[in-house]
């Protein structure tokens, strides 16, 4: 044994309270470190948890949203296909104005469609919103396409090259 645990024959109670004290010691750190060891293990498990939670979540998000963007191209195609199928039955041999007017208002219950138009077999658009009514491709070289916005603006501004913000804005 250890000499702060070497009992003196003189003192035999002191001996005891010292024994005992050594194991209360003993068992409390043994105690402290099982509730330490535990608390570790819990905080690993919930971490564990979280991360293959929110690989789940993420996961049927990905799905949702992959089924959401299915849908709107698959009705943005029934929309194209019927409105075709329209112009080359009926639609074609209506006056201009009722056929914009036409493809309007089958874009207007659409948040997936900003507008329809209907383009000739070389790509000139014929008819719908904002139509540039290009009858060669000379015309359309002098326009310039601003994607972002979706508008054909001139290429040039007097002699110089356009800008198309400052058109914009204009």
């Amino acid at each position: 044994m250890s000499s702060w645990l070497a009992c003196p024959q003189a003192a035999p109670h002191a001996c005891r309270y010292k024994r005992l004290r050594a194991l209360v010691i003993a068992v409390g750190v043994i105690v402290i470190c099982a509730l330490e060891g535990s608390a570790v293990y819990d905080a690993w498990r919930s971490y564990t948890r979280s991360i293959e939670q929110t690989h789940r979540e993420l996961g049927n998000l990905a799905r949702a949203l992959a089924e959401q963007g299915a849908r709107s191209v698959q009705t943005i195609d029934v929309v194209v296909r019927d409105t075709a199928h329209w112009y080359s039955e009926v639609g074609y041999q209506m006056p201009r104005d009722a056929i914009e007017a036409a493809l309007a208002n089958r874009a207007a219950g659409l948040p997936q469609v900003h507008l329809l138009t209907i383009a000739d077999a070389e790509g000139v658009q014929r008819h719908g919103d904002q139509v540039v009514l290009a009858h060669d491709h000379a015309q359309l070289d002098e326009l310039l396409l601003v994607p972002s916005v979706g508008q054909l603006l001139p290429r040039r501004v007097g002699d110089r090259a356009a800008d198309p913000a400052r058109l914009l804005r204009s």
